[in-house]
């Protein structure tokens, strides 16, 4: 029985330790309503194109995983429902759903019932294949196929409906009652309510939450109790709802304890999300899983999205962590975090729980009578398989002799305590079981063992038994806090293993040899930087005083001694090549040695252009040989000088670290690794989620340890596989003043108004895929334009009248691209310079044509004075159209002295024209300028210079 009780304890160790350890799901928080910590939010909901729509106190917001929209509705929304491609609200306002406008955008459409007026609607939900909903005194069925209305009246007031297993159920405080459905309810359903919620899984298993704070599941026809290992938290958080995020997963949210994750195959909690691990309140107003296994979270300061199915597991939350994180190492089966305070270790904590018990034992065999009796059994059954020669010697019982009594334990007269998930924070006692006698007199017996026997003799009075007070402890949970290492006092940037047991710590501390959880110091002073060379088994440590300092192990003891001299450069990086170089990279200069048989075998130095003095690293490539690398470039190693090099179609790093014997490099977007060989890992990819990496440990399965400089630090699991999806769409397409257009496909824009804005988001909510967008416009320019999360908005200022095809690609985080549907659109020009305008303009020269003709053969003076100026009108305008027609198909708007040579060549080519309708519109040309000169001759005949005489002057 001990051996059971010790395999079922490690079993349990097991379990927790795999648990426990497993770090925090990734978390995303948003506030979309600013300097707000007092929200109020009623439902969650999401549509057919993913997009969320969340109903709170200011009104109903939709999030499209880039902007939030407030839809007006005519008062507070408390319950959101998808039901056939649409969505259905309920609030003070009563019952609607919302639709589409031709501009693409979202707005309430009222939906009431004609036998009720519009009253309050708390809850919508589905039920079969209508809606339901209740305004606390009738439920009311609305079906949208076929327009009809119905209603239930209620005997009593209710707060919710529950859709339960084909059945509608309405609860309220004190009873849940069947309001339609003809099934019966369960063994045990209305003994265990009322009820909060009751939610079905993916494949079929019901589990309820009670008014009561307790768990429920549904079990071969019978309601049982869904007992957990800590069921103290949620008793002591109340229940608010619960929801399945996915067949193995449940969340409870609670009202003062944040969100409790259920392994609902384990039965037991698999962690709580909380204020102490990222939630920014306790408070859990409401729960909803989207499409994508992610929880959202409603809480005072607006939303959080819990992400279980993101391999990302956070390991800063534990308690006992102090500081800013700077480096990680998961060394020997156990995690260590370096910050600017000291060094770290996660380490667990075991919580037992003292059972306090009582046995009776026999004073003068010390032999309680359980194991008494025992003995005796053992005795009778001693002998093997000749036993049975033996004879009855008045040992033997009776056939008919009636079985002992069964020996019986006294239950604990202390009760069990349940001190829950944090009760590790108590005191640990770890004491072995106390015996203590007592007094018969003062403690009732409480076992009673009574034997007949069938012996003459006279029977000695048996003494009476001693009851005994004993103390055992049991094992109520397994915990992990972060501990910090003694006398490592201040930052360490670098660990790095020396052997299976001894880590080497290094930084503003110092540099330390650290086993287990204890750190011995081998130099005191501030250091840059540190290498080990296992060969020589020494350490080369760059001092912030300038120079390098050797450090080597002689006989278990680390002592220094002095290999490289001449060295007083301030030393920022150190490796080792391939042919057994140790290089030692400056800003401007570096240096290479060869340590063999402890001594120095040889060494020199290289210049290295560095004009901004930035961080100098390097590395031995499997491909390219000896590299190194500043923020102006690349250069490789080429016999004694260094050549600049372009890698990965970059001619610059935007950003670089070391990390584990390799280099990570980053254009701004993509993390690539130059090193030695190594096998693909699928985590790297995982590093083009951070926007700023600290440091970065690659463990022997796989997983990847990163330190954020928002002092967060993750672990990426390699075995769990992440689905990077998202849905990319056109939002809306805006105008001239920023008018809405309809979403289409037969677009047109006036040329005035062809200023357009096309507007794309996408339905992506981890917050790591950080998606980008590059596009082009057929018709006005082939090329692409680059990748950026900006172009999302594409705008173009003017466009010419043409035909266009806009084409949008995305791009996200792990390289995955896609592209989205094409957007065609006609920019149509001014009214004058259309077909029909053009039409008729000919038209109207044609009429002037044969006006003109027709007044020659008139032989009047003002007929022939009209004829001649429509003459010239008719010209003019012919040869302009025809000059219009010239540019309009030639695009010269680039360049004036290009249209000036076109206009004088289409002067040139419609010279002959000219001439020829001259002549035929005006064959009376030369009579007409008789006439009019004629008629100028006597008009100004006579008119000569006026002179003026002087007037006698009178006498």
């Amino acid at each position: 029985m001990r051996i059971l009780l010790i395999c079922l304890l490690a079993l349990a160790s097991t379990s927790f330790d795999v648990a426990a350890q497993s770090g925090y799901y990734f978390q995303s928080h948003f506030t979309p309503i600013a300097n707000k910590r007092d929200q109020v939010n009623y439902s969650i909901g999401q549509d057919g194109s993913d997009r969320l729509y969340f109903a709170n106190r200011q009104g109903l917001l939709q999030f499209d995983g880039s902007n939030w929209d407030l839809i007006e509705t005519p008062g507070p929304t408390f319950s959101i429902q998808e039901f056939d491609s649409a969505i259905y609200l309920g609030g003070t306002y009563g019952f609607g759903r919302l639709s589409y406008n031709v501009f693409g955008g979202l707005v309430f459409e009222a939906l009431g019932d004609t036998s009720k007026e519009a009253s309050t609607i708390l809850q919508v939900l589905t039920f079969e294949s209508s809606l339901a909903m209740t305004d606390g005194e009738a439920v009311f069925f609305h079906s949208p196929a076929e327009s009809s209305w119905d209603s239930v009246a209620l005997a009593v007031p209710v707060d919710r409906l529950i859709n339960f297993d084909s059945q509608l159920l309405a609860t309220n405080a004190d009873t849940t009652f069947v309001v339609k459905g003809n099934a019966e309810l369960p063994e045990g359903f209305y003994e265990n309510g009322p009820w909060l919620s009751w939610e079905k899984s993916p494949e079929g298993m019901w589990i309820g939450a009670n008014v009561r704070n307790e768990l429920y599941s549904l079990d071969n026809g019978k309601v049982v109790a869904y007992k957990l290992d800590d069921d103290g938290y949620l008793l002591e958080s109340r229940i608010v709802s619960i929801e399945w995020i996915n067949e193995g997963m449940l969340a409870v949210g609670t009202l003062r304890g944040g969100v409790v994750f259920v392994d609902a195959k384990l039965k037991k909690l698999d962690q709580i999300v909380n204020f102490h691990t990222g939630l920014p309140d306790n408070e859990t107003q409401t729960l909803y899983c989207d499409r994508e296994a992610g929880l959202w979270v409603a809480h005072p300061y607006g939303y959080t999205r819990v992400s279980p199915n993101i391999p990302f597991k956070s390991y800063n939350f534990y308690p006992g962590l102090d500081g800013t994180l700077y480096s990680s190492r998961y060394f020997n089966d156990r995690v260590f975090a370096g910050t600017n305070l000291g060094l770290f270790y996660l380490d667990e904590v075991q919580n037992f729980e003292e059972i306090i018990y009582y046995i009776k034992r026999n004073p003068a065999t010390q032999l309680t009578v359980v194991e008494e009796q025992k003995k005796e059994e053992k005795k009778d059954n001693e002998g093997g398989i000749l036993s049975f020669f033996r004879f009855g010697k008045g040992e033997n019982k009776s056939a008919d002799e009636p079985a002992p009594e069964p020996t019986e334990e006294a239950e604990p007269t202390d009760k069990k305590k349940k001190d829950g998930l944090f009760s590790f924070l108590k005191k640990n006692k770890d004491e072995p079981a106390a015996e203590e006698e007592v007094k018969p007199a003062d403690t009732k017996p409480v076992v009673a063992v009574r034997q007949k026997s069938t012996s003459t003799k006279p029977i000695k009075p048996a003494p009476k038994p001693v009851i005994v007070r004993k103390v055992k402890k049991e094992l109520q949970s397994i915990t992990y806090v972060y501990k910090k290492i003694k006398g490592v006092e201040g930052r360490i940037n670098q660990l790095v293993p020396i052997n299976d047991k001894e880590l080497l710590a290094a930084g503003l501390a110092g540099v330390f040899i650290v086993k287990n959880d204890s750190a011995v110091s081998i130099y005191s002073e501030a250091v840059r930087s540190v290498f080990y060379q296992p060969s020589q088994n020494l350490i080369l440590v760059s001092t912030y005083k300038g120079g390098l300092l050797t450090v080597k192990n002689e006989s278990g003891v680390w002592k220094q001694t002095v290999l490289l001299e001449n060295i007083d450069d301030f030393i920022q990086y150190m490796f080792e090549d391939r042919s057994g170089r140790i290089w030692l990279c400056t800003s401007q200069k570096l240096y290479w040695a060869k340590i063999q048989d402890n001594g120095l075998a040889d060494a020199g130095e290289i210049e290295l252009k560095n004009d901004f003095l930035d961080p100098v690293l390097g590395i031995d490539d499997a491909e390219l040989g000896v590299v190194f690398m500043h923020s102006k470039g690349f250069f490789r190693l080429n016999g004694d000088q260094l050549e600049p090099i372009e890698w990965q179609g970059m001619k610059e790093p935007t950003k670089y670290i070391s990390s584990a014997g390799q280099l990570l490099v980053s254009d701004g977007r993509i993390w690539y690794r130059m090193g030695p060989k190594a096998e693909a890992n699928r985590t790297f990819s995982f590093l083009n989620v951070f926007e700023h990496i600290v440091s970065v440990d690659f463990e022997k399965d796989g997983d990847l340890w990163v330190v954020t400089s928002d002092n967060n630090f993750y672990r990426i699991d390699n075995k769990k596989v992440f689905e990077a999806e998202y849905h990319p769409f056109l939002k809306h397409i805006r105008s001239v003043n920023n008018q809405r257009l309809p979403i289409g496909t037969k677009l047109r824009v006036e040329q005035e108004n062809s200023s357009l804005s096309f507007i794309y988001n996408q339905t992506e909510y981890s917050g790591i895929l950080k998606i980008e967008y590059r596009y082009r416009l057929l018709g006005l320019n082939d090329e692409w334009s680059s990748w950026s999360p900006n172009n999302n908005a594409i705008e173009f200022p003017y466009l010419p009248s043409d035909s266009y095809e806009l084409q949008v690609e995305t791009r996200n985080s792990f390289g995955v691209v896609k592209a989205l549907e094409p957007v065609y659109f006609t920019v149509v020009p001014p009214y004058w310079q259309r077909p029909w305008f053009y039409a008729a303009e000919f038209l109207f020269f044609a009429f002037l044509m044969f006006l003109s003709s027709r007044l020659t053969k008139s032989e009047r003076m003002y007929v022939l004075i009209i004829n001649r100026l429509l003459t010239f009108l008719t010209i003019i305008m012919i040869i302009e159209f025809i000059q219009t027609l010239v540019e309009a198909n030639f695009d010269i708007s680039t360049s004036p002295v290009l249209s000036f040579f076109l206009q004088v060549g289409v002067a040139f080519c419609l010279l002959p024209l000219e001439s020829f309708m001259r002549s035929k519109l005006s064959a009376k040309g030369t009579q007409v300028d008789d006439l009019v000169q004629s008629h100028v001759s006597k008009i100004t005949k006579g008119l000569g210079r006026p002179s003026f005489k002087r007037k006698p002057t009178e006498g």
